[in-house]
């Protein structure tokens, strides 16, 4: 009988290897498969971390790569 689940390490990673540093929104959602709405709840809830990046009058979070990480691994943990 094999193990089909891949060490969380190895799924992590691979799943935030393409990321930029900073990532967006629109990113993250495509990243997790849900809805841009769910990711600000995510950030509003304290889940994702984001700084709010104020250029040219755009009020656009950015995400760190670190983050999405570490929200993948407490995922992985709890399941």
């Amino acid at each position: 009988m094999t193990d089909h689940h891949a060490p969380t390490g190895d799924w992590v990673a691979a799943a935030t290897a393409d990321l930029p540093p900073l990532c967006t929104v629109p990113e993250v959602s495509d990243l997790l498969r849900s809805s841009r709405r769910t990711i600000y709840r995510l950030i509003d809830g304290g889940h994702l971390d984001a700084v709010r990046a104020r250029d040219a009058g755009s009020s656009a979070y950015l995400i760190p790569r670190t983050s999405v990480d570490a929200y993948l691994r407490r995922l992985a943990r709890a399941a």
